[in-house]
């Protein structure tokens, strides 16, 4: 399945307080949570790129989501892989 870059953003999603750059990176990351990909398995250089900041603000987004508990990070295994995230309420 490929997979495009785009995201949708609801009014849960809104109504969940999120604003600016941490509403779109939930977005993503639910989308592929929804998408029948179960995690975002894609790498902080992807969410970056994507959003057009630096790879730490990316990585800093992720940790307030994964702080506020709206946003569950799963370590990986593997050596060089990185982490996965999905969503907590999908």
């Amino acid at each position: 399945m490929n997979f495009d870059d785009s995201f949708t953003i609801t009014d849960e999603m809104i109504d969940m307080g999120l604003r600016g750059n941490d509403l779109l990176v939930y977005a993503i990351i639910a989308r592929y949570s929804q998408a029948g990909f179960g995690l975002f398995n894609g790498d902080i250089s992807y969410i970056a790129n994507l959003l057009k900041i630096s790879e730490k603000e990316a990585a800093a987004i992720l940790e307030r989501l994964v702080k506020k508990g709206l946003v569950k990070k799963y370590d990986s295994l593997a050596g060089g892989s990185p982490c996965s995230y999905a969503i907590t309420n999908p």
